[in-house]
């Protein structure tokens, strides 16, 4: 199958784009011209050339862009033919653009593109073709040139860079980097001018930017070998030349092989066996070492596994994972794959990672935390050679270092390498990290490294890498030779423990200084009291550093008045004195030390001193001590009550208001049981209360009755708050209250005339109401005294005084008071009843009532009669509502532990205005009424401790909801 180039099939979509756009636009234009007034047609050679220019230039620039440029380096080529010089490609990068667009936004990115393109223009000739290709690439086509000619030119275009530019009132400094390419010239192709220019311009820019590069003789075949092997590295993926190859890592304290790291390596079919150098960067380059890398993890598993099964006693198996397999891939899901599909557990598994990857240091560190979660061991790869931040080993969670073999090869010659692998050493084992250095090439090597404790060594010295089928006889070889080249058994461990024994003082003295507090040692030296030891984070609080105490008496660091007191406590404690304890400060640190003398042959040797920072504690107390004076002195001089009670009900403190609104002093309230104050008939109820807020813990408000000295009736209303005990038994009770008596009798007086102006209300409305069927009568009885007498006028007047009689009876059943009698109700058979009562008056109205009950709705207790007149209201509401007829919707169900009963109509709804007011004793839905129904459906459900709700859309209807409680009462 031939390979298409993208670019050309870029390019059909441009044209069809175009082609599209030039049609549309032709068609616009021919309806214009066929109107009166319209413009000429486009010709088809215009509409051509249109839509040529659109597929041939860049939209931003108008520059040619890369279709062009394809014709005019062809063009460029052929006149090299004929005319026997050279033509030049110069490649233009612009630097640091992409930040522009990031700070700045793009529509400031293109405006700088534009300011560029007209500098570039301004220095390049007037026959040199300048195109763009993308973003901020550009290229310059200089035709009938030569080297000397070219160089100049990529001169003039980075010296135009070096002015800054100037952008809405900002200031830029960019460069450019400058790749060139002539032709013709030995080994270069036709088809890789372009590629060559670029490679040129890339180099340019590895080289410290802003400089040009002019590609020569060499590196046109360095990139034609380039490419070469980068095609036979596919080719060699696919026919699987690429093998894995295994070198052993050597235990220095053990002798023995204790891992295994695989290496890869190319079989060639004609060049042999190619190292990694060669082509894992090209890999790198073109992505291939990510399906590669994830080939190697699965291959290492499988081995690794299979040596295990046959009883090898290997530890662990080493991968390297380049930076961009390991940021670029989910190498997460590879390694869980490959451990899966083998059955390798976790922990044989070791990733080898180059410091490269701290580029992106927090994904980096995200990555290796969920790859330790999943048991894989981490080693850091080359260490010294890349980003040797000692931070990182602090924040990753690494297993081992690996010293790179640059520093292990000149140990032995030059100081300075063996100070920085001597100094490697010395970090890995601090940080308690395994140590590994490779590149172990002699005996010189392996001693040096075995002198100063490196744990394992891997290098050339024990032999080449090797195939798997190998493995056994290349460890039984390495583990038989190693005890002739390594050093004396005694000595090594004598330097083993040596640094062991340093380490061990190194940890105390860290865990010593890590802790928060301070230790000291003092011992008593011909009559002195020495500091043989000082260390801990309160030691440099306080203002000192070890140096300063350390060998040194009270006096030397500490004024004479503050020596000689602390002096009294160490004489204490010298003088077998247990647990001396004081306090003192230093620059605003406040601590608590504690002496304790050590005993040798029962005499006192020295003495242990710990101290601990007590600042917070000091200043909680302080800030406490200023918030009680400072509220003691508000509630002092303030007129409400201010007074705490404890757990047993006694006054711990009173605010002195309570003599002016009691007429009882804080002093004789102090200790008394302030129940002793309270009214009688309030005990009940603030015993309650209190036992309620004890079992919350939440304050409450409360209005109680208190008697003062003069034995009158005074109203507190008051806010207490609880305050517990850690182990959450209650302490106090702070209490803030104020006198409400005034209050109290000026709302009863306002509750009394408000029942004054409904009742008022009320009966003007009644009285309105009845007089209107009075006229009514009184009218027909005129007609009768005329000897005007018609049938339908006693039928008028008997209406009329039904109306009379049923206001009558409803005002009676409100005012009289009922005692409740409850019984178990059906309400679906209650409201079967109620729809068979105004079935008859619904007929009339032209209005259907459909009752939906659920079958088995629960049986409540409650009062038949009053509901029953509470469903006979609401029904004859919603018929009233609907003059026009429709439907009225009877439903119950049970809802949690309510029945709900809805009445829906369909009528013309109520107002927002009128729906606020529904439910005042004067007021009807109705354009006549006074409201009484819904005034005694109210009463009557809030007396079953139930709820009505009336719900209305003006052209909607209404719905009229009744809850009432399942539960006995």
């Amino acid at each position: 199958m031939e390979w298409i180039d993208i670019r050309y099939v870029i390019w059909i979509v441009i044209a069809c784009l175009a082609t599209a756009f030039i049609q549309y636009y032709w068609m616009k234009k021919r309806d214009s011209a066929s109107r009166p007034g319209g413009d000429d047609k486009i010709e088809p050679l215009q509409a051509e050339q249109v839509m040529k220019h659109m597929a041939y230039h860049d939209v931003l620039t108008d520059l040619p862009n890369r279709y062009m440029l394809q014709e005019k380096l062809e063009e460029a080529i052929e006149n090299c033919s004929k005319s026997g010089k050279d033509a030049a490609v110069l490649y233009l990068d612009i630097d640091r653009f992409k930040s522009i667009n990031e700070m700045m936004g793009y529509n400031t990115g293109d405006a700088f593109l534009k300011f560029a393109v007209q500098r570039i223009r301004n220095v390049i000739h007037p026959e040199d073709q300048l195109f763009r290709l993308e973003g901020d690439e550009f290229v310059v086509l200089v035709q009938g040139t030569d080297e000397e000619e070219a160089v100049e030119l990529s001169n003039s275009i980075i010296q135009c860079f070096a002015r800054p530019f100037y952008l809405h009132h900002y200031e830029f400094f960019l460069s450019v980097n400058v790749g060139i390419c002539l032709y013709p010239r030995p080994g270069l192709e036709e088809q890789s001018l372009l590629h060559s220019a670029q490679a040129a311009m890339v180099y340019a820019k590895k080289q410290g930017k802003n400089r040009f590069h002019l590609l020569d003789q060499e590196h046109y075949e360095h990139l034609n070998q380039k490419s070469e092997l980068e095609l036979e590295l596919y080719r060699a993926v696919e026919r699987g030349e690429l093998g894995a190859y295994y070198h052993p890592q050597i235990c220095l304290e053990t002798g023995k092989v204790i891992a295994i790291e695989v290496l890869l390596r190319w079989d060639h079919p004609q060049k042999g066996v190619i190292g990694p150098n060669l082509f894992i960067p090209l890999a790198e380059e073109n992505g291939l070492i990510v399906p590669i890398g994830e080939h190697v993890i699965r291959q290492a598993c499988l081995q690794m596994k299979k040596w295990l099964d046959e009883g090898s006693p290997l530890q662990f198996i080493s991968v390297n994972i380049s930076a961009r397999q390991f940021l670029q891939s989910d190498v997460l899901l590879t390694v869980k794959e490959a451990l899966k599909e083998s059955g390798l557990p976790a922990h044989f598994l070791e990733l080898e990672i180059t410091e490269s990857v701290m580029i992106e240091v927090e994904r980096t560190e995200r990555i290796l935390h969920d790859l330790k979660e999943l048991g894989v061991r981490i080693s850091l790869d080359d260490f010294g050679t890349g980003y040797s931040s000692l931070y990182y080993l602090k924040r990753l969670p690494i297993d081992r270092l690996k010293i790179d073999r640059s520093f292990v090869q000149d140990s032995v010659n030059d100081l300075s390498d063996a100070n920085i692998v001597r100094a490697i050493i010395a970090v890995a084992r601090s940080l308690k990290l395994e140590v590994i250095a490779e590149g172990v090439e002699s005996k010189e090597h392996l001693t040096f490294l075995q002198q100063y404790l490196c744990d394992q060594v891997q290098g050339y010295f024990f032999g080449e890498p090797f195939p798997a089928e190998q493995m056994k006889e290349a460890v039984d070889e390495i583990e038989q030779m190693l005890p002739m080249y390594t050093m004396n058994y005694r000595q090594t461990e004598a330097s083993r423990l040596e640094e062991e024994f340093r380490l061990a003082k190194q940890d105390l003295m860290d865990l010593l200084r890590q802790q928060q507090g301070m230790m000291m040692k003092i011992e008593k030296v011909e009559g002195k009291f020495i500091h043989t030891l000082c260390e801990g984070d309160l030691m440099y609080r306080l203002g000192f550093v070890s140096e300063q105490i350390v060998g040194k008496e009270l006096s030397d660091f500490l004024p004479a008045e503050k020596a000689a007191l602390k002096l009294e406590y160490y004489e204490r404690a010298w003088q077998g004195e247990e647990n001396v304890l004081y306090e003192g400060s230093m620059n605003g640190i406040y601590y608590i030390a504690s002496l304790r003398p050590v005993y040798r042959q029962g005499k006192v040797v020295e003495i242990i001193g710990s101290c601990v920072d007590i600042t917070e504690k000091k200043q909680v107390e302080e800030r406490l001590r200023k918030s009680e004076e400072k509220y003691r002195l508000i509630t002092d001089n303030m007129s409400d009550l201010i007074f705490m009670i404890r757990s047993d009900g006694t006054v711990s403190y009173a605010s002195p208001s309570f003599e002016t609104v009691l007429g009882h002093s804080p002093a004789e309230l102090h200790n008394q049981q302030f129940i002793d104050y309270i009214h009688p008939e309030d005990h009940h109820f603030l015993h309650k209360q209190f036992q309620h807020m004890s079992r919350t813990k939440k304050a409450i408000v409360l209005q109680f009755r208190c008697i003062d000295s003069a034995g009158e009736v005074v109203v507190l209303e008051a806010n207490a708050t609880p305050v517990f005990y850690t182990d959450g038994k209650l302490r106090k009770v702070v209490v803030a209250a104020r006198d409400v008596t005034e209050q109290k009798r000026a709302e009863e007086l306002v509750r009394k005339s408000d029942r004054l102006t409904v009742v008022g209300e009320l009966a003007a409305g009644v009285a309105h109401e009845i007089r209107n069927p009075l006229t009514a009568i009184k009218g027909f009885i005129k007609l009768l005294e005329n000897d005007q007498v018609k049938p339908q006028y006693f039928q008028i007047m008997m209406e009329e005084m039904d109306r009379i009689e049923m206001i009558v009876t409803e005002l009676l059943m409100l005012a009289k008071p009922q005692a409740l009698q409850l019984k178990p109700v059906h309400i679906r058979g209650l409201l079967s009843s109620v729809t068979a009562l105004l079935e008859t008056q619904a007929i009339m109205n032209n209005i259907q009532i459909q009752l939906e009950a659920e079958e088995r709705l629960p049986v409540i207790l409650s009062n038949s009669g009053q509901l029953k007149q509470v469903f006979i209201n609401l029904l004859k509401n919603a018929i009233e509502a609907m003059p026009q007829g429709g439907n009225i919707t009877l439903s119950a169900y049970a809802s949690g532990e309510m029945l709900c009963v809805e009445v829906k109509d369909e009528g013309s709804g109520i107002s927002q205005e009128r729906l606020e007011r529904i439910g005042e004793p004067f007021y009807s839905t109705k354009e006549k009424g006074v409201g009484l129904g819904l005034m005694i459906s109210q009463k009557m459900i809030k007396q079953l401790d139930g709820q009505l709700t009336i719900e209305s859309e003006v052209g909607k209807g209404t719905t009229v909801k009744v809850e009432l409680p399942l539960q006995q009462r």
